[in-house]
């Protein structure tokens, strides 16, 4: 105690630094670290902790970007300062007036002044900013960075003496009594904000003492009102592995009030979802904090994950731009306590045309040339998944905001040009004012004012329409998962043939189907899904048939067939479609049900006859052709229709194009490159 008092009413900055030097040391023995947390030490601590913001000579991080100059400025003009004078408040004074004030005799070490983030009135003296860096101007041993550092550390090693859980990873109630201190309203906001120093050492210090306090802690779900998170995710070094620690354990643990609940749970429930593209958060939870480190700090173009140093970049001004009435303040007011808004979802231009199904980017998924046999961890779930997104897809509704309503909730005039600093302004200040924790009757309003300025941000809740595009990647990525995954989905019946089927027939009703690029044409992924999952489970024959799957297939079969001619290209789109719709019949001929199907409709019989009549044109497609006629000829009827439509005599034909002694010559061919074969 009596150490403590003595470091407390140190009169010098050299005094200071010596007791604080002496009380680290002291601290290595668990017992002295009993007593100084009964002095009440640890808020005075963090007050001292807190002079780091005023450092203005330290080293910038290369990453840092012009949006983040404000936290390194040395502008001291914000008014935060309030004096007592005679019984009454003054007007809010900057901190270079206070400094002027003091010098020329109009206050003095006991004049009282209150700034947010106090408790209330203090002498100035006893007001940490002010004792430091106006009552004492002379030399020190430690700068304010390492003063802070040096704290940090003695924080650390104390809470360490006092763990969250027992021996047998039971966790301890009450929490220590260290931890509950530095937990409280009047220390975490400025432990959390030492992180806006963005100094390495002060950052990892301050995310150590966060993993070691927050975890099996009580407040642990309200932690993200301090912005803890925007703050992390702004610093700009590399040393983030307590940070990608910190992250991985709390990021789902948060109590905040998030939109309504999306197809993606993890999504959903985590405080990063605003910040981070989904594929970082699901790499979170996928790997560990390690890993996750080098994914963060690293470039990557892949399946699983599109992240860069560009995008980081992106957002860490984003996320400046959030904080930009806050950060300069900090500069004039050390203690000043930042005041929670949710941020609008921060999209990435290179996310622009991507899909994020389960744990994949469905595009760079379907690049199976960039990316062949691209391992999946959960085909199951991640089928799930992409089902749910073509369902999402297919239902888009208008937005409910047009953009004079969200003005309108905003309390913007509509008719004047508003750029986005002013609605930044215009949110900040009315999300402030309803926040349901401030206000609690005034929960509706706040979500309204959140919504309307999300939509104005971002241009994606712009589009109500279904995509082509995204339709397209999740019918090939569907393919994918048929074809890679065989054994794993065979016992389950396919239960997007009802979408499947209404994306088939809206493709047969356009009248322009023949005249688009391959790749923008839906019907050619859609068939070739058909026969993928005929092919992978007998079981999806017979179900897409009750569908009444197979009629529209003849149907489809009936549009291209007529563009078959003697000109036509293996990879012709109506010969691909129709060589997959040739396939489907084939996996299906073992079913009495598609049989008895077929023969009711003859027009199939002669659109057989009609592919044989290409065999120099069209070799793989007759032979696919062929060998799902042997297929169908189990039955006596088929057979029957193969002779009454001429079917035989083309077969026959071929048996006389036949050259036995190709076989017989010892010279190695192949089917793709000569007509014999």
């Amino acid at each position: 105690n009596y150490i403590f008092d003595l470091f407390k009413s140190s009169k010098t900055k050299i005094d200071r630094d010596l007791f604080l030097i002496l009380i680290r040391e002291l601290l290595h023995n668990k017992e002295n670290a009993r007593k100084l947390i009964s002095t009440n030490a640890l808020t005075f601590f963090v007050d001292l902790a807190t002079m780091a913001h005023l450092h203005t000579s330290r080293a910038a991080i290369p990453l840092q970007t012009l949006m983040l100059e404000d936290s390194f400025s040395n502008d001291f003009s914000n008014p935060e300062w309030y004096v007592n004078q005679e019984g009454k408040s003054s007007p809010a004074f900057s901190l270079t007036t206070i400094r002027e004030m003091y010098t020329i005799g109009a206050i003095g070490s006991a004049t009282k002044i209150w700034a947010n983030g106090m408790e209330g009135w203090k002498p100035l003296q006893e007001i940490a900013q002010l004792k430091w860096s106006i009552m004492d101007t002379g030399d020190s041993i430690f700068n304010e960075s390492d003063l802070s550092i040096n704290i940090l550390d003695s924080l650390i090693r104390t809470c360490a003496y006092f763990p969250n859980v027992d021996s047998q990873d039971a966790v301890i109630r009450p929490i220590p009594r260290a931890k509950r201190q530095l937990c409280d309203a009047r220390n975490l906001p400025h432990i959390v904000q030492l992180v806006l120093t963005f100094d390495p050492p002060i950052v990892e210090r301050v995310a150590t003492l966060l993993n070691c306090i927050m975890l099996q802690n009580p407040v642990l779900p309200q932690l993200f009102i301090t912005g803890c998170y925007f703050f992390l995710l702004m610093y700009t070094g590399s040393n983030i592995g307590p940070i990608a620690k910190f992250l991985k354990e709390t990021h789902l643990k948060q109590g905040f009030h998030g939109e309504e609940k999306t197809r993606n749970v993890l999504l959903s429930n985590s405080i990063l979802s605003p910040l981070l593209p989904e594929a970082m958060i699901a790499f979170l939870e996928s790997y560990d904090n390690i890993e996750f480190s080098k994914a963060y700090l690293g470039e990557h173009n892949t399946p699983e994950l599109i992240w860069s140093n560009e995008m980081r970049r992106h957002m860490m001004e984003k996320i400046s731009l959030h904080l930009a009435d806050f950060t300069p303040r900090l500069r004039s007011n050390v203690k000043s306590v930042y005041i929670y808004c949710p941020i609008p979802s921060i999209e990435y231009a290179e996310l622009k045309n991507e899909i994020f199904c389960g744990k994949y980017y469905l595009k760079n998924l379907c690049d199976t040339v960039k990316f062949p046999n691209w391992p999946i961890s959960n085909p199951i779930q991640t089928l799930r998944d992409i089902l749910d997104a073509w369902r999402e897809e297919i239902n888009k509704k208008p937005p409910i905001f047009s953009i004079e309503k969200a003005f309108e909730q905003l309390e913007l005039d509509p008719e004047k040009l508003n750029d986005n600093s002013v609605i930044r302004r215009a949110y900040l200040k009315l999300a402030t004012k309803y926040h349901p924790d401030k206000n609690p009757d005034g929960k509706d309003k706040f979500d309204q004012i959140v919504k309307a300025y999300e939509y104005l941000c971002n241009e994606s809740l712009k589009s109500h329409t279904p995509s082509v595009y995204n339709i397209i990647l999740m019918l090939k990525s569907q393919s994918i998962l048929f074809l890679a995954h065989r054994k794993e989905l065979e016992p389950y019946k396919y239960p997007g043939y009802p979408m499947l089927i209404k994306a088939i027939l809206l493709e047969l009703d356009d009248s322009e189907l023949f005249s688009k690029k391959n790749e923008d044409v839906l019907l050619l992924p859609a068939v070739e899904l058909a026969h993928n999952t005929i092919s992978c489970s007998a079981l999806n024959a017979e179900e897409l048939r009750r569908e009444k799957g197979m009629t529209v297939l003849s149907n489809v079969f009936d549009r291209c067939i007529d563009f078959i001619t003697y000109r036509s290209k293996p990879n012709d789109l109506n010969v691909l479609i129709i060589e997959n719709v040739v396939r489907c019949f084939n996996a299906s001929a073992r079913f009495e049900g598609f049989i008895n199907l077929i023969i009711q409709i003859p027009q199939i019989f002669h659109n057989f006859s009609h592919i044989l009549m290409n065999e120099n044109s069209l070799i793989s497609l007759c032979c696919t052709t062929v060998e799902c006629l042997v297929s169908l000829c189990s039955s006596s009827d088929v057979q029957m229709n193969i002779l009454n439509f001429g079917i035989i005599y083309h077969l026959i034909w071929y048996l006389f194009l036949y050259d036995y002694t190709l076989s017989e010559s010892g010279i190695e061919t192949k089917q793709e490159s000569n007509i014999q074969v």
